[in-house]
């Protein structure tokens, strides 16, 4: 039942032509990844990952700044297919991928707080525009906190060779072991990542003022009621 009610809400947007905007807030090694992953298989979904990332080549190398972004996120929930300037090649595919999936009733990225997110709300031309496009922001936490601190060393391991440079294949070797903080630096490292979910709660509380819709969600929750919970996620980002 609740299936066939989802097709009808998405059927009837379509014949509206309307068509949702979201942003996925979050931390890193959440579990986002696995998220948009799973919301972009879905047949009415475009879901993207970290599209503000700078370009390591070029002389000089592609920098996003706050006026950029501004005008890269208009242009992508205006369904625009290009930029009146260079972006990086990740956005300009992205966006272009978003503008061509016409059948979709949503389309949209995770943005980290690695990435300022936060920042970007705080200037306050990011509260603006989400009132603006109508944009649905959802809020992805782990509770388990040391699994995030462990995830962040697993990666940072992997990304790295046994001399200390950055590792081309991203693998860690077979005989690595993550060696984790202890004592007081753990619990400073857990308070540290507990802060930015702080701030990702304060975002949501601002928008929820604002009258912009949010949803939070955790990564244990979605796992544990994969149907449900992911059925949830994609009912509220296509609206």
């Amino acid at each position: 039942m609740r299936t066939a009610l989802r097709r009808l809400a998405v059927l009837a947007a379509l014949a509206r032509g309307e068509r949702r905007g979201f942003i996925t807030m979050t931390v890193q090694r959440t579990g986002s990844t696995w998220l948009s992953d799973e919301l972009d298989a879905h047949p009415c979904i475009t879901s993207g990952k970290e599209i503000f990332l700078n370009e390591k080549t070029g002389d000089p190398p592609w920098v996003w700044s706050d006026a950029k972004k501004r005008l890269a996120l208009e242009a992508l929930f205006d369904g625009q297919a290009s930029l009146n300037f260079s972006a990086t090649r990740s956005f300009e595919k992205f966006l272009g991928r978003c503008a061509g999936a016409r059948g979709d009733v949503a389309c949209g990225f995770k943005w980290m707080m690695s990435q300022h997110v936060d920042r970007a709300w705080d200037a306050g031309w990011l509260p603006e525009l989400c009132a603006a496009r109508k944009l649905r922001l959802v809020f992805l936490e782990r509770l388990n906190l040391l699994r995030v601190h462990a995830s962040t060393a697993a990666k940072n391991l992997a990304s790295t060779s046994a001399g200390g440079h950055r590792n081309p294949t991203g693998e860690a070797p077979r005989e690595a072991y993550i060696e984790l903080a202890s004592g007081d630096a753990l619990v400073a490292k857990l308070e540290g990542i507990a802060a930015q979910y702080d701030g990702l709660r304060r975002v949501r509380a601002e928008a929820a003022r604002r009258g912009v819709a949010t949803l939070a969600v955790t990564y244990e929750a979605l796992q544990a009621d994969r149907g449900g919970g992911l059925d949830r996620v994609a009912r509220f980002v296509a609206g």
